[in-house]
């Protein structure tokens, strides 16, 4: 996520090393969002660990 979003920002919409920094910064959110999502959804409570797949 980093590299896409330093080298989109950075080179392909020319904001240059503001871009990269920018990009940087921006990052975490490629997974938050998802994760948040995730989360919020429920389906998390629903799925089997890997000990009870296990046993």
């Amino acid at each position: 996520m980093r590299v896409g979003l330093g080298y989109g920002l950075g080179i392909v919409a020319g904001f240059g090393f503001y871009g990269f920094v920018l990009g940087y910064g921006l990052a975490p959110f490629g997974a938050a969002v998802p994760g948040t999502v995730y989360f919020l959804s429920g389906i998390w409570k629903k799925r089997k660990s890997l000990v009870e797949r296990l046993n």
